[in-house]
């Protein structure tokens, strides 16, 4: 901004040595050369239009100053070059005009007040002009009483030495190659829409009523259709906006809707069963024990912290005999397949609780070795502990007492071989009340699919998956999903995880996967913990700061006042990102965190109100739009 400043005032000087002084220049070289000098001296018109042009350039600094909040600089360069040019074209012209007016009065019968006066009759435009500048740059300078930068500029025109952040311009998105056509949306600004091409994780915070599925998850599902997708929905309105679009495509589009939630709405969207024990191989022994381990971390629920060790031993004395069990029942069970169901399970874990003399552990200890541990266990523990380690298990299976979900794990409508190689998304929708109680059955659903892909070879595997899942804090602390994060991205999976607050992404254990997800989005917020983590992101800038103190004094006895002024800049870090700047963001505007780039502050892209998405969505049951 200084070079440019420089050009500026260097421009306007120049000019103004020209308009005042640049013909007589020639004249009296010519003059001095004995050569024919110009009659023609247009000193009046160039005078003119300098001024109309020192008008123009002050008027389009100043635009630009209030449009861009910074360039006082340019003004300032560019009253100080106008104010030099001018009085130092002015005192050129004045000189070579005395000297004309020498030779004159020695060679001619014209006295030297003669030819003065002369001058000045046809000249005077000239130095009107050269006083009217020369007062209008006084006046800007006492206005201004000293020449201030901006008291907060841009780190770039500092040294950076406290802080090198700023915000993303639209230069450095464009820069960023940001400005596509197609792929995943993250919001729009003055210059068009703002995409990413490659598929990633990514946090999305953002409170009840954010926009987060009108301006990023349902845009996703219709940008994206090629991308097989796993949907947890709440309340059903993805699916009531998108489900219709991927079935016209001729996807696989299987929905999970145990309470009935679409029907509710209005909706004649076909739902489907799923049984994860239509997937157990008997007949390999390695690909079992791998699925049983899965199904069991699954189906076990576990808070972030156990608060005891009494806790923490019936905690992973009932995930043994969890995983014990549905070993041994799928060996009893695997040659009745009307019994091979989980709500099968839970009858049948039932009535093994009520067997007072363990008939059925005694049989346990002649099974597999998870069937043997478990036995052990229960046989070994008092009557008591053996009490609670079978309640605690039953903790983990009581969802299953509930005949909306009953009839949904009864029989296996879905293909999950589509789900790994061919077209096909799978909605997992819930009610808003039902999101705690009802957590494991989304773990069981992603156990079956993150197994299904671990197990087919890669040559079969597509190139992107992608997990959206929506109030994933809702669904409290989950392992499953930390370990999708952690080691599915071999095999193509990405996660899309939404939260209200930082402090629900904290429940995680390993809440580094989120806060390290290469794109996060902030859509406003309130919560303190939430705005510190978003200022901690956008780091510190280096800013300009200004410090102006005057003095006046008054002697003695009325004598002569005196006045001091002292102005100085110094650097000072600040925060890029302030909390009224986040909680007073307009409802349309969100930060965006992208690794490798600056911040971005853009606008949301409703697809409601987006020309592109005007053919694609179906019309959601719960919203009226106008309202939105």
């Amino acid at each position: 901004e200084r070079l440019i400043g420089f050009h500026i005032g260097v421009l306007y000087f120049l000019l103004g040595l020209a308009a005042f002084s640049m013909i007589d220049v020639i004249r009296i070289y010519d003059f001095a050369h004995h050569q024919h000098m110009p009659l023609f001296n247009p000193h009046n018109q160039l005078a003119v239009l300098y001024f109309i042009a020192v008008l123009i350039g002050l008027v389009s600094l100043h635009y630009y100053r209030i449009k861009n909040s910074k360039g006082n600089l340019y003004v300032i360069t560019l009253c100080i070059g106008v104010f030099f040019g001018a009085l130092l074209g002015g005192i050129t012209e004045f000189l070579i005009q005395m000297y004309f007016a020498k030779i004159v009065t020695q060679q001619m019968s014209y006295s030297f007040p003669e030819y003065f006066k002369t001058y000045i009759a046809n000249q005077w435009p000239v130095y009107l002009m050269m006083s009217l500048l020369l007062i209008m740059v006084l006046i800007i300078r006492w206005r201004s009483r000293v020449y201030k930068l901006s008291v907060q500029r841009d780190s770039q025109d500092t040294s950076s030495n406290l802080g090198s952040s700023r915000m993303a311009s639209a230069k450095d998105i464009t820069n960023y190659g940001l400005r596509l056509e197609v792929g995943s949306l993250i919001g729009k600004d003055d210059k068009g829409y703002i995409r990413m091409n490659k598929l990633t994780d990514r946090l999305i915070l953002a409170y009840r009523g954010g926009g987060k599925t009108s301006s990023l998850l349902v845009p996703f599902i219709l940008d994206n259709l090629h991308i097989n997708k796993l949907i947890t929905d709440i309340k059903g309105e993805l699916c009531a906006i998108t489900a219709r679009k991927a079935i016209d495509a001729d996807r696989d589009v299987y929905v999970i809707d145990p309470f009935q939630v679409l029907k509710t709405m209005g909706l004649n969207i076909k739902t489907h069963s799923i049984n994860p024990l239509a997937y157990v191989h008997n007949k390999d022994p390695l690909l079992k024990d791998r699925y049983i381990s899965a199904l069991s971390a699954a189906l076990y629920v576990v808070d972030q912290e156990v608060r005891s060790e009494t806790e923490s031993h019936f905690s992973e004395n009932a995930q043994i005999i969890l995983e014990g069990v549905l070993d041994f029942y799928t060996d009893q069970f695997f040659d009745q397949p009307e019994k091979m169901n989980l709500v099968d399970l839970h009858d049948w874990w039932i009535d093994l609780a009520n067997d007072t003399e363990d008939n059925v552990i005694k049989k346990m200890k002649q099974g597999s070795n998870k069937a043997r541990a478990a036995a052990a266990q229960l046989l070994v523990a008092g009557g008591d502990e053996s009490g609670s380690m079978k309640t605690t298990v039953y903790r983990q299976l009581q969802w299953l007492r509930s005949d909306n979900v009953r009839a949904i794990f009864k029989q296996d409508e879905i293909d999950l071989s589509s789900f790994v190689g061919g077209q096909c998304d799978i909605y997992v929708v819930l009610p808003e009340d039902m999101i705690k109680s009802y957590s494991r059955m989304v773990r069981v659903v992603m156990a079956l699919i993150k197994v299904k892909l671990i197990q087919s070879p890669t040559a079969k595997l597509k190139q992107d998956y992608c997990f959206v899942l929506d109030e994933l804090g809702q669904f409290g602390y989950s392992p499953d999903v930390e370990q999708v994060i952690n080691t599915m991205r071999s095999r193509g999976v990405k996660v899309w995880a939404s939260f209200q607050t930082i402090g629900q992404v904290e429940v995680y254990r390993d809440d580094a996967i989120f806060k390290g997800m290469p794109v996060k989005h902030f859509l406003g917020s309130d919560d303190i913990k939430t705005l510190e983590w978003i200022q901690k992101l956008g780091d510190k800038t280096t800013v300009l700061t200004e410090n102006v103190s005057r003095n006046a004094s008054t002697a003695y006895k009325g004598a002569r006042s005196s006045l001091s002024e002292s102005y100085s800049v110094s650097e000072t870090a600040t925060d890029l990102i302030h909390f009224n700047d986040v909680r007073e963001m307009p409802e349309d505007e969100q930060y965006v965190f992208i690794r490798g780039m600056r911040p971005i502050r853009c606008k949301k892209a409703y697809y409601f109100n987006e020309p592109i998405y005007s053919d694609k969505y179906d019309a959601n049951p719960l919203e009226n739009r106008g309202e939105r």
